[in-house]
């Protein structure tokens, strides 16, 4: 068997001719799939879905009007006459399978999200904002949507993560914006074609896709800038030495608008000067070609943070948007779903959650945590870490030795295998026994399971986070329940 990210059936008719009848998603449950479902549902069309378990998001689904199966079987896509798949699903799939039989149209999610983005809508001119790169999509796709939400622009979006303040991952908006998250992890985001992107920065990551390492990874990232109509813009962070490759080698610099949060220059279009982290809060002054545009303060910690905010307000000025209006209402943003997600106290700690699982992701959540303990004179950080994939963890071994550094102690529990087969010398085991650190420590079993041994590991002032892609998003919340009893 093998994933799907390029579908066997496929069809050039008008989107709308098919969306308008019923469309299934196969694996409806998924954060990106059910934005699409929702970006649907949301214009009335007849949308139905299967996963394997019922959870808070089909639940949502169904109450929005979605028809959802808790099972995959043929019978699933009888009456459907479009089939969405992601790469998540493999080529054995009973629906997959009946769809590819019966000849039904089938699209990866992001040909439909692509599609969905281009689709003419009556008086409008679509700015559309493609926000890619190997770390910080989510929170700045966020920071894009918080902005033109709070400047009235009523924008489509569709993003990989919950909105607090609007508790979706996905609108269908009536403005003249619309704001999608694009994933890179399956080489899909060739698929696509915004008139403005953001890279965020380049790293290898999804090794399982990206075999061929690094190189692959700035493959795919030329093909997809190469796909932009011929008057787009491309936010690119020149901090990052893999985007920086990235110009280099496609020698476009009229296409770039480059932004930076670690080197001033009249040159590059947006620089950052004068930051202050004040706890949970940061600010910076932001200048625009040598010219300062004003104060950014921001309601999140992290120069990280920093950075994605400058890439937000880069791309939201690019398409009309004032300073003025972006640098006010960015000021309120507090983040997205599971990124440094402050949960509540246990024992006088403060717990927080974080999807931080690649090492670079690692490391700067600790630097934001670190910058927080020192300005609120907090205990120790605590980082535990719940490791996701095991072709992630074995071939970044090394510098995930290297991202808990700043951590004052180290929990790891067992991997998240994701669907993959446990590999040889890459359990969390073998990493306790090999990483130096002060204070390191191996808890296996299930993330229930080994609440009430993290419970008892915490002290008054601590600041606690919990990270990785997988299950770890539970402990908080258990530790949370545990203080209640």
């Amino acid at each position: 068997m093998k994933k799907i990210n390029e579908p066997k059936n496929k069809f050039s008719l008008n989107i709308d001719e098919y969306i308008k009848k019923s469309v299934h998603f196969i694996g409806i449950g998924g954060i990106g799939m059910s934005a699409l479902a929702k970006y649907l549902l949301e214009q009335n069309y007849s949308v139905s879905g299967s996963d394997l378990k019922e959870s808070k998001i089909t639940n949502e689904l169904k109450a929005m009007g979605a028809n959802v199966y808790t099972n995959q079987q043929a019978d699933n896509v009888d009456n459907v006459a479009l089939v969405i798949v992601s790469t998540a699903i493999t080529d054995d799939n009973p629906e997959y399978i009946e769809a590819v039989n019966r000849r039904l149209p089938i699209l990866h999610r992001s040909q439909l999200l692509n599609m969905l983005m281009n689709r003419e809508v009556s008086g409008l001119n679509i700015n559309q904002i493609g926000v890619a790169g190997t770390h910080g999509k989510t929170t700045t796709s966020g920071m894009i949507v918080h902005i033109l939400h709070n400047s009235q622009r009523d924008p489509s979006f569709v993003v990989g993560g919950m909105m607090p303040e609007l508790s979706t991952n996905s609108k269908y908006g009536k403005g003249d914006f619309f704001v999608a998250e694009l994933d890179e992890s399956d080489g899909t985001i060739v698929n696509y074609s915004p008139n403005i992107s953001i890279v965020t920065n380049l790293e290898l990551d999804h090794v399982d896709h990206y075999q061929g390492g690094f190189e692959e990874v700035l493959e795919t990232f030329k093909k997809f800038i190469l796909n932009h109509p011929p008057k787009s813009k491309t936010v690119l962070n020149i901090d990052c030495p893999g985007s920086t490759r990235l110009v280099q080698e496609l020698g476009l610099n009229d296409k770039f608008i480059f932004y930076s949060t670690k080197s001033y220059s009249e040159a590059i279009n947006y620089t950052v000067k004068c930051i202050e982290i004040n706890g949970f809060n940061s600010s910076f002054e932001l200048y625009k070609l040598g010219t300062k545009l004003g104060r950014v303060t921001l309601s999140i910690p992290g120069i990280h943070n920093i950075s994605n905010a400058t890439a937000a307000i880069a791309a939201v000025m690019e398409s009309g948007v004032s300073f003025a209006k972006a640098a006010y209402t960015i000021s309120s943003f507090t983040g997205m779903g599971r990124r440094f997600q402050k949960l509540g106290e246990v024992k006088g700690a403060t717990i927080v959650d974080d999807y931080a699982h690649h090492p670079s992701e690692i490391l700067s959540t600790l630097q934001a945590t670190k910058s927080v303990k020192e300005t609120l004179n907090k205990g120790k950080i605590v980082a535990i870490f719940q490791p996701h994939r095991y072709s992630r963890f074995q071939n970044l071994w090394d510098e995930f030795k290297k991202s808990f550094k700043l951590a004052d102690k180290l929990i790891v529990c067992d991997v998240y295998p994701a669907g993959e087969s446990p590999i040889e010398n890459a359990s969390s085991a073998d990493f306790i026994r090999d990483i130096i650190h002060n204070d390191a420590t191996y808890v296996p079993g299930s993330i229930d399971a080994i609440t009430e041994t993290i419970y008892n590991e915490i002290e008054h002032d601590d600041i606690v986070l919990t990270l990785g892609a997988g299950d770890i998003t539970r402990l908080g919340k258990n530790l949370l329940e545990r203080t209640g009893d």
